[in-house]
């Protein structure tokens, strides 16, 4: 139950719980190891036949396609300019993928020779080995495609041509189904960045970058219409560069990804409403993380809502972890508190504020806590009272050392 999102400037997969909107890493310049880094990714799309993500890459490094494990994080390369071999076509500055299990391919647009000639090239999920589908004629700028319906065409967003393009796989002839003209000059599409097929209702959801919407096309007759933008429903969370879309019909909602806002968003396929379901703040940007020691994979230990919501971290500062029972401990800066944190649980507790145990020797100003593993006693600076505290680490009792 999660999304996947690939992190253009930390070259980064990462899932997306959708549940919990926490955020975690499948695989990174450091996960598990820096072999085959995803530089410059532009689009990503599951190989449900393999088990596998496969990021489109473009840049320093050439125009590939990488595999990523999902478990593990492994990088490999798929196709690039001699993987398996250099014969053509190559792909020349790729901009979407879609996996086409029926044929054991995956399709990847690219803009094509000098960038003026764009093909729809096969790459075989086997052996990399690439093949030509569709090339050299306008509409030109094809960007990211989806999957194949049951009928057999795939759906391209041309920018070029201002056009949604239907493909034939088989045949490589294209067909247009909806143009800035056609069937009508409502919603043009200005620059499409990706696209989903939205089956229950037969239609083409498409993320425009600048009308900052996501717009709808009705594959029987081409109308389009505006599903979500600043005005469509509200004003509520709008985009503001808005470019990945995927659906989630179990939910009722696209989910697309914003790049400016760092965030995963949610529109409901109904009424066009936006939620955020992960940001730099979702599910709680005041938390405590573990980190993975071998993966690197990063999980959420105690926020707001984890466990529960009792005692939350509202400014922490300084940490220490006792050993020898076994507790986390945070100072918290704008709770006036020490805070205990069960380290299996999450569960926290207060251990020392201004009422526990009592209201002596209050602490108005955190510094970096230190634990006195003799002793087991808990150092802070106060700095604005300029004293050095000790606290007991059961009772919470605090006495100043010196001033």
């Amino acid at each position: 139950n999660r999304a996947v999102v690939v992190q253009n400037s930390a070259s980064t997969v990462l899932g997306v719980d959708l549940t919990t909107g926490a955020r975690t890493v499948i695989s990174s310049l450091s996960v598990p190891n820096g072999t085959n880094p995803i530089s410059g990714p532009v689009a990503m799309d599951y190989d449900a036949l393999n088990d596998r993500y496969l990021v489109v890459a473009i840049g320093n490094l050439e125009d590939r396609v990488i595999a990523v494990d999902p478990t593990t994080g492994t990088r490999t390369v798929l196709t690039n300019a001699t993987v398996p071999n250099a014969n053509p076509p190559v792909l020349d500055t790729p901009l979407g993928i879609a996996v086409d299990a029926g044929f054991s391919r995956a399709l990847v647009t690219t803009l094509g020779p000098d960038t003026d000639s764009p093909e729809v090239v096969a790459v075989d999920l086997a052996t990399g080995v690439r093949t030509l589908v569709s090339d050299n004629s306008p509409p030109n700028d094809a960007n990211p495609l989806i999957e194949p319906s049951s009928n057999n065409p795939v759906y391209i967003v041309d920018n070029g041509f201002a056009a949604l393009m239907s493909l034939d796989v088989n045949s490589g002839v294209r067909f247009v189904v909806s143009r800035a003209s056609f069937p009508d000059a409502l919603f043009p599409m200005l620059s499409g960045a990706d696209l989903a097929l939205d089956t229950a209702n037969n239609r083409l959801l498409i993320t425009d970058q600048v009308l900052e919407a996501v717009t709808a096309v009705d594959l029987s007759t081409g109308s389009r219409s505006i599903l979500s933008d600043e005005t469509t429903p509200n004003n509520v969370n709008p985009f503001d560069f808005v470019r990945g879309i995927v659906m989630d019909a179990a939910n009722n909602r696209a989910l697309t990804l914003d790049r400016n806002l760092d965030a995963v968003i949610a529109v409901d396929l109904a009424t066009g409403a936006r939620t955020i379901v992960s940001d730099d703040t979702t599910p709680d940007a005041t938390a405590v993380v573990a980190v993975d020691l071998t993966t690197g994979a990063r999980t959420i230990l105690s926020d707001a809502t984890t466990p529960d919501a009792l005692n939350p971290l509202q400014a922490p500062f300084g940490a220490a972890f006792d050993v020898a029972r076994r507790q986390l401990l945070i100072g918290d800066g704008l709770a006036r508190a020490v805070i205990s944190i069960d380290p299996d649980t999450g569960a926290r507790t207060i251990l020392s504020d201004d009422t526990t145990p009592n209201a002596d020797n209050s602490i108005d100003a955190f510094s970096p806590l230190e634990i006195d593993p003799a002793t087991g006693l808990i150092y802070l600076l106060n700095a604005t009272g300029h004293a050095v505290y000790a606290i007991d680490p059961i009772s919470g009792q605090r006495v100043i050392i010196t001033l």
